[in-house]
């Protein structure tokens, strides 16, 4: 039985996905998400009672695509890391422009909707926490301003017109300033005569 409601109410969700991706997120309508679910009204109601809960479970649906298609495998070097989770995420926006389109909407009615923007800022944060982490050996502060350039410019690139040339050109970019940093700062290590892990290196 639960698994029956918890397989309607994710149909629903996607079907409220599809919504705010085709007819923007000041469109979305109860009445708009049960005929793309193909179910009643009532019955939407009944798994997410309100029009901010619907929110959050495409915020959350947004995540988990973020979470699934994009999380990079496991590796001590941030570049590799950084550099998986770009070329993942990137070919996710590509095959998938809805995604974009979503993450738009959901961006832009944030600057209007403070509940709205509570939920896609706590979704932003899990993602900077995330980033930063990939970029621990970088110097605190530089890890921070490049998850923010990273964030900035991915939601840059998700804004119309979906162009697969120019996301490829970006997610290059990217990758590269990553690299050059990453190299600048094992440069910077070897310098001060630190060991790959950025400790002092042992004394012979």
């Amino acid at each position: 039985m639960r698994a029956g409601t918890d397989a309607r109410r994710a149909e629903i969700v996607d079907a409220a996905y599809r919504c705010v991706a085709e007819k923007g997120l000041p469109g979305l309508r109860m009445r708009d998400v049960a005929a793309a679910a193909g179910v009643n009204i009532a019955t939407v109601h009944y798994h997410l009672t309100s029009k901010e809960e619907l929110i959050r479970a495409v915020v959350d649906r947004a995540h988990e695509l973020f979470a699934r298609n994009a999380t990079p495998p496991p590796s001590t070097d941030p570049r590799t890391r950084v550099a998986a989770h770009l070329r993942r995420l990137f070919t996710l926006l590509e095959r998938d422009p809805r995604l974009g389109h979503v993450l738009t909407e959901l961006a832009l009615q944030g600057e209007r909707d403070p509940v709205v923007a509570e939920v896609v800022a706590a979704s932003e944060a899990r993602w900077r926490t995330n980033l930063q982490a990939m970029l621990a050996p970088l110097p605190k502060p530089r890890a921070a301003a490049l998850a923010s350039l990273i964030i900035m410019t991915v939601k840059g690139a998700c804004l119309p017109p979906h162009n697969p040339t120019a996301l490829r050109a970006v997610r290059r970019e990217l990758i590269h300033h990553v690299e050059a940093e990453e190299a600048n700062r094992a440069e910077d290590a070897e310098v001060s005569g630190a060991g790959p892990g950025g400790s002092p290196a042992p004394r012979s």
